[in-house]
């Protein structure tokens, strides 16, 4: 069962205006909902996976809960392109690139508030930023050593997390 809907996306989103697609560059209202569709689909599958006992509640307020986590995690995956532009420039003035506001929505505001909703179960911790799975294909960067790949990939989540990392080949400081 959803726990919200496109509508309720667009509407705490504020992109429920006759023509907010264009924000997103998109040609029609159609193609902005079929985008977060397409979004919440992976945003509802996150609250799944990061809070999965509060997900099989059954309870109103739970679900309530649960599904505006779940809009504010498509909203944060919504501004990716416009964080996107933000990098590459643009001159139009629904995303001016020295507006305050714009800053703030596209740099945390949206991710802070899902995170706050996940908290209520014990889910998410504040102090780490919400990370959705990705992959990526190609060979290495830089060699490993003598760390695997999987024990480089936990080095790099223990030093996000600011745990101590294990220097190899080099002197503690």
């Amino acid at each position: 069962m959803a726990l919200t809907t496109v509508e309720e996306v667009l509407r705490v989103g504020g992109l429920d205006g006759v023509s907010d697609y264009t924000l997103f560059w998109l040609d029609s209202e159609a193609q902005l909902r079929e985008r977060v569709t397409a979004e919440l689909v992976i945003a509802e599958a996150y609250v799944g996976v990061v809070a999965p006992a509060a997900y099989a509640a059954t309870d109103a307020g739970t679900r309530t809960l649960l599904g505006r986590a779940a809009v504010y995690v498509t909203l944060m995956q919504l501004c990716e392109p416009l964080k996107a532009r933000k990098v590459y420039g643009s001159h139009y003035p629904l995303d001016s690139e020295d507006s305050p506001r714009f800053e703030a929505l596209t740099t945390g505001e949206w991710e802070s508030m899902a995170d706050k909703m996940l908290n209520l179960f014990g889910a998410a911790d504040s102090s780490k930023p919400i990370m959705l799975p990705g992959l990526v294909a190609g060979n290495e960067i830089e060699p490993l050593g003598r760390l695997t790949a999987e024990q480089k990939l936990r080095e790099e989540i223990d030093s996000d997390r600011g745990l101590a990392v294990r220097q190899i080949g080099t002197s503690p400081v």
